[in-house]
């Protein structure tokens, strides 16, 4: 297992970041700068309600924080270490979240969208067709299209493997009630 390097990040160089990235979010990108904080260390940080969203957070490091009601709306985040956090009610919606880690972290009423499940503690792709896509308005012969499913119940499966049995059929139900199979 390889150990990522981090940058560590001063808290005023951190404030001034994240004070131009509220800027950035307030003006619609006229003024201030997109957040850029990817592979940077933050961990044991207090963030509450923050807004982190569209900023660019991969790899990075939040472990131990407490992001309660963090706003991550579109933000790329890919492999980002979010565990022992305390993530409630956070938003995770339009954000990129291969990879990212929340084993350990507070989870409840947290968002995001349906083509992502949380198994085994990170954030899996259950849908690679993207989050516009959705099973009822798509042609017949995409709507059946066997291999797809049987590609991402194979990913599913595979991923769910360090699970006890109760959480695999539970999640196991709801992929299948997605995609219009039924269960007994």
């Amino acid at each position: 297992m390889t150990t990522k390097t981090r940058k560590h990040i001063s808290n005023e160089s951190l404030s001034s970041a994240l004070t131009s990235h509220k800027l950035w979010i307030q003006s619609a990108s006229d003024r201030g700068e997109q957040a850029m904080l990817g592979d940077c260390e933050l961990s044991y940080r207090t963030f509450g309600r923050i807004n982190f969203a569209n900023a660019n957070l991969s790899g990075t490091g939040f472990h131990g924080c407490n992001l309660h009601g963090a706003d991550f709306r579109g933000a790329y985040m890919q492999d980002a270490d979010l565990t022992e956090c305390d993530l409630g009610h956070a938003d995770f919606r339009g954000a990129n979240l291969y990879g990212v880690d929340v084993t350990g972290s507070y989870t409840a009423g947290i968002k995001f969208d349906p083509c992502w499940a949380i198994v085994g503690g990170k954030f899996v792709r259950t849908d690679e067709r993207g989050p516009e896509w959705k099973a009822n308005s798509a042609k017949p012969a995409e709507k059946y299209d066997f291999a797809f499913k049987f590609d991402i119940a194979s990913k599913l499966i595979d991923a769910m493997k360090i699970l006890p049995e109760k959480d695999r059929r539970d999640i196991l139900t709801v992929v299948c009630k997605k995609f219009g199979v039924k269960v007994d």
